[in-house]
């Protein structure tokens, strides 16, 4: 069997990384998100999430065998930095950071691996 293009299986559960600005990602946003099935379904990032977040889409995800239920949509947000800025942007931009604090380096969030252990149980 191919491997599909956006999604990765683990039994029933399936998995797939969404882009996000970063005003998607500092305010909040609602996405839609592809499904297996070529349909579209709501996906709500909440207002500061960060690149890495994983978020459940409960019951998205492949049939179980024998018809009891579904597995979970598990999406990987990865927040997208542009890479150019219009003269104007950059002016945004650099009074924005002159009111934000600047990230503690100690504090860092766990990593990837050890959120999807959790949420794979």
């Amino acid at each position: 069997m191919a491997e599909h293009a956006f999604f990765k299986r683990d039994g029933t559960h399936l998995f797939c990384e969404v882009p996000v600005s970063v005003p998607q990602a500092a305010l909040g946003a609602t996405l839609e998100i592809p499904t297996l099935d070529g349909g579209k379904t709501k996906l709500a990032v909440p207002e500061g999430t960060q690149s890495g977040t994983v978020l459940r889409l409960k019951g998205q995800g492949i049939p179980a065998l024998g018809g009891r239920g579904r597995g979970d949509l598990h999406v990987l947000v990865r927040v997208v930095v542009p890479k150019r800025l219009t003269s104007e942007q950059r002016k945004l931009f650099e009074q924005l950071s002159k009111s934000l604090p600047v990230p503690d380096l100690a504090d860092k969030d766990r990593s990837l691996l050890e959120r999807m252990k959790d949420l794979l149980g």
